[in-house]
């Protein structure tokens, strides 16, 4: 028998990350130059990727991100806003905050660029947490 709670989180992984990537798109937005400056990208660089691709790819990780954390809030379960954004917090110190720091240890990219990424990572994760869990508690 199929269990429910695997089927619950999927509508609202969409409201999350759809609205996850539209936050992450304005922070980028209003950090453009330094990222890619930090990035050490020229206008020539920026002009080879497929700018329609990256952003599809980039929202589909989102709502695949936000379908886990949704997964991860109903297993806790999370009954009040505080947990979840509990939650999220520790999947970015736990997760995405060693996986980021690979950038300046192996990649030689400046803390900086760490920095600019993991606080956009942050704010992300802790949007998710709150529309996931306005829609599963």
């Amino acid at each position: 028998m199929l269990d429910a709670s695997w089927i619950d989180p999927i509508l609202p992984a969409f409201v999350a990350g759809f609205t996850a990537f539209i936050f992450s798109w304005i922070y980028f937005t209003i950090f453009s130059a330094q990222w890619k400056k930090l990035m050490g990208f020229s206008p020539e660089d920026m002009q080879k990727g497929n700018i329609t691709v990256s952003m599809i790819g980039g929202l589909a990780m989102s709502i695949l991100m936000s379908y886990i954390v949704g997964h991860f809030l109903i297993m806790l379960p999370v009954t009040f806003f505080g947990a979840a954004s509990a939650a999220a917090l520790l999947f970015w110190i736990g997760f995405l905050i060693p996986k980021g720091m690979n950038v300046v240890l192996w990649e030689m990219k400046s803390p900086k660029l760490f920095l600019l990424n993991t606080i956009q990572d942050l704010i992300s994760l802790q949007i998710i947490a709150m529309v996931m869990w306005f829609f599963l508690r």
